[in-house]
């Protein structure tokens, strides 16, 4: 499934002749968005939600609220610069690609792990790697967070700071998103100028 919705949304970027968007562009940036918006909004409140008395349900609905504004935010950015899907795809194919990486070597050292671990950490790191930089500066402002809790409060311990670490990537993640769709306008190639001369005698 993974690799079908990398297809389909590298398929509407790298097609394209120019940068501004299109039908093709706006489906394979919605159907980006959504998966990672929802992979985003699943794994980044996993942890605090397991805190609750209806932990199934609550990351349920941050899945499926993380999915929508993906969705809408994929398809805008789609609309506008085809360019910017084919970018998001491929740092969705590298954050995959990590992310198996990861699993392989987890599935070795770890009796417990499967091949299934390896497939659903694969499908987190292109959920992530899809606003790659947003979650980067995001984890890192989670984890400086985490840590300072954690020096000033020693009770708060480690899953403290890895669910402020987690968290901060999934937010930094989203305002990626946002922020990709605000700015694809600006980021597209005029499709057309205007020439004019002017007569000297």
């Amino acid at each position: 499934m993974l690799v079908g919705l990398l297809a389909v949304a590298s398929s509407a970027g790298a097609t394209a002749q120019s940068s501004t968007g299109g039908t093709g562009s706006t489906a394979g940036g919605a159907l980006l968005g959504f998966y990672s918006g929802a992979g985003m909004g699943l794994v980044g409140t996993l942890m605090p939600c397991n805190r609750t008395l209806t932990g199934s349900r609550c990351t349920a609905t941050t899945a499926l609220v993380g999915g929508a504004l993906g969705l809408a935010m994929g398809g805008a950015i789609g609309a506008e610069n085809r360019d910017a899907v084919g970018d998001r795809t491929a740092d969705a194919a590298i954050g995959a690609a990590i992310g198996a990486g990861l699993g392989l070597g987890l599935r070795y050292a770890v009796r417990q792990y499967g091949w299934t671990d390896v497939f659903a950490l694969a499908a987190v790191g292109g959920a992530f790697g899809a606003a790659s930089e947003g979650v980067a500066w995001g984890a890192a402002a989670g984890a400086t967070t985490g840590l300072v809790l954690w020096l000033v409060r020693p009770e708060s311990g480690l899953p403290d700071a890895l669910l402020l670490l987690v968290g901060g990537a999934a937010l930094g993640g989203f305002y990626d998103w946002i922020d990709g769709a605000s700015t694809a306008r600006r980021g597209g190639t005029p499709q057309f100028s205007t020439a004019f001369s002017l007569p000297f005698s």
